[in-house]
């Protein structure tokens, strides 16, 4: 089981109330036809957002390839909420899926909310420091085991 970080700029899609998690990106359309390899997002990527950054493209395709290919059903989420300083807490219920008719955030996985709204004070400041990575979908290595371990004693895994 995988842990995973990932950040969400729009708390005003509900995430919780609707049981997802989601990125941005929606100019590439449902990434089923795009393709999930990095050299298809590259492309795809170039193409849909011709004014971005050279050095953003792969990392862009990175964070959409971990989204869709990698993360797997039963892996366990982390969302940080930034508006309020708490940390959320979902198992992975769902595969890749685009929602065509969403106004944003297209790119979903269904997931299960474990727990919201977690004090960040209950975690070590280096755990947390992980969690701050900049990109918006990455896997935890560093402190993977003391979230997992923390999470197991509050809710049945």
């Amino acid at each position: 089981m995988t842990l995973w970080g990932i950040h969400n700029d729009c708390p005003e899609l509900g995430l919780h109330e609707g049981g997802f998690v989601s990125v941005g990106w929606d100019r590439l359309g449902d990434l089923r036809r795009v393709g999930t390899d990095r050299e298809s997002l590259k492309a795809a990527l170039a193409v849909a957002y011709a004014d971005a950054k050279p050095r953003a493209i792969p990392v862009w395709a990175g964070t959409l390839a971990r989204f869709a290919a990698e993360i797997e059903v039963g892996d366990l989420v982390v969302h940080p909420h930034r508006p309020d300083r708490t940390l959320s807490f979902a198992r992975v219920t769902g595969g890749y899926r685009f929602e065509a008719g969403a106004k944003t955030h297209r790119h979903r996985r269904d997931v299960d909310w474990l727990l919201t709204g977690v004090a960040r004070s209950e975690f070590p400041q280096p755990a947390l420091y992980e969690l701050g990575a900049s990109i918006t979908v990455f896997r935890l290595r560093n402190y993977a085991d003391e979230f997992q371990a923390w999470l197991a004693g509050a809710v049945e895994l």
